[in-house]
């Protein structure tokens, strides 16, 4: 476990250069019983808990219009903005090797840069990128954007 902007790049590092598969899925393909030994809802107290719903992007995958990250590292990915509006959702694809990166200002919740990448040789990068340009790094199965906005990027397999 971990903070997605110190760690998950260094720790996919870690875990090529020890030769290990790494993939980022939406749902583990493991047993339910292992995954809620080390993945659970902490406890409230006196609050009630529903876990969510099946996971809402499985089988999705970025439109082929979205561009490489290799094709944009090197260049600046936040052009305007204050810093504290700047938001880098990660999400994982249905091909487990490839992430989907959105760069979005809130509240305004306009997509500055999308760019899809393969987790192995891209994610670090990308991580420590929007880092140097003070974006805040976010991991979800769904980020908090508007379905209008997110179909313009994902798309169901077919």
């Amino acid at each position: 476990m971990g903070n997605v902007a110190e760690h998950l790049g260094t720790f996919v590092e870690r875990m090529v250069r020890e030769e290990t598969r790494v993939e980022l899925c939406i749902c583990p393909p493991l047993p339910r019983e292992l995954v809620e030994q080390y993945a659970s809802v902490p406890p409230y107290e006196g609050h009630e808990y529903e876990a969510p719903p099946g996971t809402p992007v499985r089988g999705m995958s970025a439109h082929a219009s979205v561009e490489d990250y290799s094709r944009l590292r090197g260049t600046m990915l936040w052009t305007e903005g204050d810093a504290t509006s700047r938001h880098t959702y990660l999400l994982p694809l249905s091909d487990s090797s490839e992430f989907l990166a959105l760069g979005v200002t809130l509240p305004s919740a306009e997509v500055v840069f999308a760019a899809k990448g393969l987790l192995v040789e891209n994610l670090g990068t990308l991580i420590r990128h929007v880092r140097d340009e003070q974006s805040f790094v976010e991991l979800y199965a769904r980020p908090p954007l508007p379905p209008e906005v997110l179909a313009r990027y994902l798309s169901p397999l077919s």
